[in-house]
């Protein structure tokens, strides 16, 4: 990583958030066409706006975009650029360096305009050298505008817990029709490398565990090798469409490492006692518990708001 990286910030909304839910995704421009019969054309970068709003008000923006798969670096084909490493490599282009920004501070710097004028449209102003991206997602921004005059189908339920050690969970629950049609959970490392108690977790500062390309978790203490052997954001997808199809925030049986030993955070407040491995049943995966913590916390708030068919 270059030296002398700027500030930006990866952290979700603080607590309970919770309002109509907008949200649409579109294509950049290709690189290529494609030749019929021969080979595909290249899609295009995907660009996303998400956008939280109460009554009149817009209470969350968020632009992202997810690399085309044709990417010329393959590590970052096909991932999320907010949260991802993305622009901690981006920062070691020369040009980048000379601007001192990221995509990430653009996109930002972009947002915060939009809740201060509470509107998808206008005259932004961009940061130089993060300006490219920034263009085509206020395009995609523009045409999501004329849906905020209507009230939503869709409203969302977005929670956060700061565990206290350098990570912070995120679960964002969706509803329409009194059914649940997305939960989506990660866990977001803290901003800066000394907040994250683990060592081996200090180099995923600023990213997150879902959209980090090379994320992985570290042995746990006294095992010489991996616990889980499903990654992260496989663990998540399941999840997710395990949820959507049961309609049950809280059971997670059949997902992997979801039984099992429970060993605590593991990295960073550890087991200190001797823990032989057992290939037959590995202990549960810690991120487990968290989901389970938060996911009561958001059923509660659903449960009380009626928004979910009895």
């Amino acid at each position: 990583m270059a030296a002398n990286i700027p500030t930006w910030t990866v952290q979700p909304p603080k607590g309970m958030l919770k309002g109509d839910y907008y949200r649409i995704e579109e294509r950049f421009p290709p690189y290529y066409p494609g030749v019929e019969g021969q080979f595909p054309a290249d899609p295009g970068h995907l660009g996303i706006i998400e956008v939280i709003k109460n009554g009149d008000h817009l209470d969350f923006i968020e632009l992202n975009e997810i690399t085309a798969p044709s990417y010329y670096c393959h590590l970052y084909s096909g991932i999320s650029k907010r949260r991802s490493s993305y622009s901690f490599w981006q920062y070691t282009k020369p040009r980048m360096q000379v601007a001192g920004v990221t995509l990430t501070m653009g996109m930002e710097y972009v947002e915060k305009q939009m809740l201060e004028r509470q509107s998808l449209v206008g005259d932004f102003d961009m940061l130089a050298s993060a300006s490219g991206s920034c263009k085509k997602l206020v395009k995609i921004a523009a045409k999501l505008q004329e849906q905020l005059d209507k009230p939503s189908k869709q409203r969302i339920y977005s929670y956060s817990e700061d565990y206290g050690y350098g990570l912070t969970g995120w679960l964002k629950v969706v509803v329409e029709d009194g059914k649940i049609v997305s939960c989506r959970f990660d866990e977001i490392f803290a901003d800066e490398p000394e907040q994250i108690v683990h060592p081996e977790l200090k180099r995923f500062y600023r990213q997150s565990k879902y959209d980090c390309p090379n994320y992985e978790d570290p042995f746990p203490p006294m095992f010489d090798r991996h616990a889980f052997l499903v990654g992260f954001r496989t663990q998540m997808d399941n999840l997710n469409a395990k949820v959507c199809a049961t309609q049950d925030l809280l059971d997670l049986t059949g997902l992997p490492h979801s039984t099992g030993r429970d060993l605590g955070p593991l990295w960073d407040n550890p087991c200190t006692e001797k823990v032989e491995l057992d290939m037959k049943e590995r202990p549960l995966y810690p991120t487990w518990s968290n989901y389970l913590r938060m996911a009561k916390v958001v059923l509660a708030e659903m449960q009380k708001d009626g928004v979910l068919n009895k």
